[in-house]
């Protein structure tokens, strides 16, 4: 019986049978997928994922698979038992919403963990690279919801009327666009029938044809030459060509430019931490999981803030001071959610956590 059909029972019927598999379920992935490869690794009480920067076809960084060889001096954490380093731990699969599998990376004592999230990245990449005015203005604008917003100009309805059915439908378009979802795959999500979701896609590209023009190019570039091209030069070949590989290119496309922008980031923050004592350094990256950087920090006020200052200028400012960014994202600013705790998955937003705590 698949998953499916499990949920299906559990849900609508109250099956009790089908609620404990779906949770049996749920133990045996976590077991196999993200602790198995840790646990027989761990050298008290500590782990460090290995990551990969050549493994994905977008250039996002990977977690997974046997690395020897991983300087760690710096880190002052042994990674090696057997001479294997701790790199079948996959902490990019570990699912967002699932705190109890994230609270297994905790901040060690005195410490805490800051946890900044790129937001909406990749609807932002979308609109710096198909140059959509409309969109971006949308995603600067500070005070109002950018689902909302696009709801509100492609339904032509006013901001403050749009409803939350508008707006479901705007966001599942937005992001079904990234994806080359079409019009049966949309009609499928939400419930509606194929000529309906052909209709919502029509008016969301007569609205924004920035971003229908944009996807064209993507495909054509696909078909003339076998690969696409992002902003930064990054290329993503394709080795045969069919109706997939064609949904797939603008949202190649987007992924790397997403994850490049990440990198950036990244390599700017490394370069803002490099001291000869790492014990010295107001904070520590840890983690990188898809659009967001896990760091460590003492737990003391003045050195978080100093902190979130230096992430805050590694994600957002320094992306609009490097001349190749800049031009990168037309005009379109990156904007960062910041969450603080002493556990992965029970952090709370940065000035929430600094009124209760410090």
């Amino acid at each position: 019986m698949d998953v499916k059909t499990l949920e299906y029972y559990a849900d609508n019927l109250d099956c009790n049978i089908a609620k404990l598999l779906l949770k049996l379920r749920k133990i045996q992935k976590a077991r196999s997928t993200y602790l198995s490869g840790l646990i027989p690794k761990l050298i008290g009480d500590i782990g460090y994922p290995t990551y990969n920067l050549t493994r994905t076809a977008t250039g996002r960084l990977s977690s997974g698979g046997k690395t020897k060889g991983i300087d760690t001096n710096k880190a002052k954490i042994k990674l090696f038992q057997d001479d294997i380093a701790i790199s079948d731990f996959n902490i990019q699969n570990i699912p967002s919403r699932d705190k109890t599998l994230k609270n297994i990376v905790i901040a060690r004592e005195g410490r805490v963990l800051i946890a900044a999230d790129y937001d909406t990245s990749e609807i932002k990449c979308a609109a710096a690279y198909s140059k959509c005015p409309a969109m971006r203005e949308f995603c600067n604008d500070k005070k109002k919801d950018f689902h909302t917003l696009v709801a509100s100009e492609v339904f032509k309805v006013p901001y403050n009327e749009v409803s939350k059915e508008l707006r479901t439908i705007a966001k599942s378009i937005s992001f079904g666009v990234l994806y080359g979802m079409t019009k049966e795959g949309l009609a499928l999500r939400l419930g509606i029938s194929v000529d309906e979701a052909e209709r919502y896609i029509n008016e969301y590209f007569e609205r924004m044809p920035e971003v229908k023009e944009a996807i064209d190019r993507a495909i054509d570039n696909v078909r003339k030459y076998g690969y696409v091209v992002n902003p930064f030069g990054r290329r993503r070949r394709f080795e045969y060509l069919n109706a997939e590989v064609e949904r797939e290119a603008f949202n190649a496309i987007i992924q790397s430019f997403s994850s490049d922008l990440l990198l950036f980031a990244l390599i700017k923050l490394d370069s803002l931490c490099e001291k000869e004592d790492p014990e010295t350094e107001p904070i520590y990256p840890l983690i990188d999981v898809h659009d967001s950087i896990v760091v460590e920090a003492y737990d003391h006020p003045a050195t978080i803030e100093e902190a979130i200052e230096m992430i805050t200028y590694s994600m957002v400012k320094y992306p609009l001071e490097n001349r190749v960014v800049r031009k990168a994202l037309w005009g379109v600013r990156p904007s960062i959610d910041i969450k603080i705790g002493y556990k992965w998955g029970d952090m709370i937003d940065y000035k929430e956590f600094m009124q209760k705590y410090c």
